[in-house]
């Protein structure tokens, strides 16, 4: 498990950028935004293995086209689509995006969208399934309590609760693996980008 550093951003030795962020944040995605637009031509791997997401579309709508329906939230209102909303793509080459069983919410519903709309080859281990939208309550002793408020489906119908995210190429990193400090998983997306 990497260090808690929410926001990395590096070049690979072949040129490839790597980005890796935490939580689906204002700041984080933010910092994401910029690296996108620096990446110019050069393919590009997200790595949400553990991430723990927040508002999907703050990433999105700089990968999606406007206008394409991104996912629906069901609530006690009804429900409702959310559209991409950015007129021009912040970055629209090659993407990999790495995933597994510490990938939930936010980051399971972009790795399933970019992967729907072509924009993405999905590579590591399955996600959660952990998309209901969630709110924090207060509680009396100062503490909190989240509890999901909404149901979340793709624009096709597809439930992502319970069921999470199958990648494309499946990686299991070996124990050998990790203690020589090699990442099978972001080794594969290089690889498969550059095909």
């Amino acid at each position: 498990m990497p260090d808690k550093t929410h926001f990395e951003s590096r070049q690979l030795s072949d040129g490839t950028l790597y980005i890796r962020f935490n939580d689906f944040n204002a700041s984080e995605t933010a910092s994401v935004a910029s690296a996108l637009r620096g990446a110019g031509m050069h393919p590009v791997i997200l790595d949400l293995r553990y991430n723990e997401g927040g508002l999907a579309n703050l990433l999105l709508d700089h990968l999606i086209p406007q206008g394409v329906p991104l996912y629906n939230i069901q609530g006690r209102k009804g429900t409702r689509t959310l559209p991409a909303r950015y007129e021009s793509l912040q970055y629209d080459g090659r993407l990999a995006v790495l995933i597994g069983p510490s990938t939930s919410s936010a980051a399971e519903i972009s790795a399933w969208v970019l992967h729907q709309a072509g924009r993405a080859i999905l590579i590591g281990r399955p996600t959660n399934g952990s998309v209901l939208g969630s709110r924090y309550y207060p509680l009396p002793d100062g503490g909190s309590i989240q509890i999901a408020v909404d149901n979340v489906t793709m624009p096709d119908g597809t439930v992502l609760e319970s069921r999470g995210i199958a990648p494309d190429i499946e990686i299991e990193p070996t124990p050998d693996q990790l203690r020589a400090g090699r990442d099978p998983a972001l080794e594969a997306a290089d690889r498969a980008l550059h095909r």
